[in-house]
């Protein structure tokens, strides 16, 4: 840490020269000069103090580089890191299943007899597909469920197979 604490001593030292040189000198051929000095001489304060590092570490090889510590704050930041990750994962799943169930919904709505639905998907958490579905639909007044129609409908469109589908008659939607 001293080493870098000495670098940034180092540059911002030469930058400092180096602006007053740019005031001072005339912009021509001189200037040209000066900034390759201040350019070599910026290489050399860099490389001067990693050089020691590097001449104690080859002299003393046994020594280790130095490694973080993993502190009890740095440790809590990580466990509140996980418990955020967890609760995004939770919000993210459970938008999903709200947008795909009026998603079957609307697809539910484009058969003629029906008039509303409620979906209730059931997802596989590993992939994200849909495994199930139960659907309660109302049909139009004087119309027949046509559920064959319908399976085939949201079976083809969600990629779900007809045996998981259920679809359910009711006499009012009570709405979400």
């Amino acid at each position: 840490m001293t080493t870098v604490a000495e670098i940034v001593r180092g540059v911002a030292a030469l930058l400092l020269l180096s602006a007053c040189l740019d005031l001072l000198l005339p912009a021509g051929e001189l200037a040209k000069f000066s900034r390759l000095a201040l350019g070599l001489l910026l290489i050399t304060l860099i490389m001067e103090p990693l050089s020691s590092v590097w001449q104690t570490w080859r002299s003393n090889p046994d020594i280790p580089w130095p490694q973080e510590v993993e502190t009890a704050v740095s440790a809590s930041f990580l466990q509140q890191g996980e418990e955020l990750a967890v609760f995004l994962q939770g919000e993210a799943y459970d938008r999903y299943v709200n947008q795909l169930s009026r998603q079957i919904e609307a697809v539910a709505c484009l058969n003629e007899s029906v008039e509303q639905a409620q979906a209730w998907p059931e997802i596989d958490l590993q992939s994200g597909a849909l495994t199930s579905l139960r659907l309660n639909v109302v049909l139009k007044d004087g119309a027949d469920l046509q559920q064959d129609k319908l399976l085939t409908s949201l079976s083809g469109f969600f990629a779900v197979d007809k045996q998981n589908i259920m679809i359910s008659e009711a006499t009012t939607y009570d709405g979400r």
